[in-house]
């Protein structure tokens, strides 16, 4: 397995902003959920899960040789990738970001709306060919958009970043092992 320059960028800034999360504000490691909306938060994590996964199916390319078998060193660094990502991503973007959103916009689904957007233009750098605008990854950043949208959902919902935290890593497994490129 083959990490990019921004892959690599990105996980030290993440395992920097951690601690200092942390820090300041170790509630947002309260992993806690209120036992009432436990079943919509199931059913919001399966129902995305399951849509993400078909349409990666219907969507692939089938143009695409078959891969040879992973290494145990790949898969575990591929799942090391995955946990740390989701954990910084959904502490940012949920907790900090979303969380702030909260306190000041009554309305919860302007709110994950406009999370969700911060998050999609977040995801425009990865994997971008160049500065110009149309060289950067917009169909990653749309699908990122459309993620954010359940992630935000469940953390409005629940209060919680643990369903986020699955969902997102539930998110990053389908992408690895539906579309070989994407983690190329």
């Amino acid at each position: 397995m083959h990490f990019r320059p921004y892959t690599i960028a990105l996980a030290v800034i993440y395992s920097l902003l951690l601690p200092i999360v942390y820090f300041f504000d170790p509630s947002l490691f309260d992993y806690s959920v209120r036992a009432e909306y436990l079943p919509i938060a199931v059913a919001i994590l399966f129902a995305s899960a399951l849509s993400l996964y078909v349409a990666c199916r219907v969507m692939r390319d089938t143009t695409t040789q078959a891969r040879s078998r992973p290494s145990v060193r790949s898969i575990a660094l591929a799942l090391g990738y995955i946990a740390m990502i989701s954990i910084a991503e959904e502490l940012l973007f949920r907790g900090i970001i979303q969380g702030y959103f909260q306190t000041v916009i009554a309305n919860t689904v302007l709110v994950v709306l406009f999370s969700s957007l911060l998050f999609g233009v977040a995801h425009l750098p990865n994997d971008a060919k160049g500065i110009h605008p149309l060289r950067w990854n917009w169909r990653l950043a749309g699908i990122a958009f459309l993620g954010g949208i359940p992630l935000g959902a469940l953390y409005a919902l629940t209060g919680s970043l643990l369903f986020p935290i699955l969902l997102h890593a539930i998110f990053l497994l389908i992408l690895k092992f539906t579309t070989p490129q994407f983690f190329q």
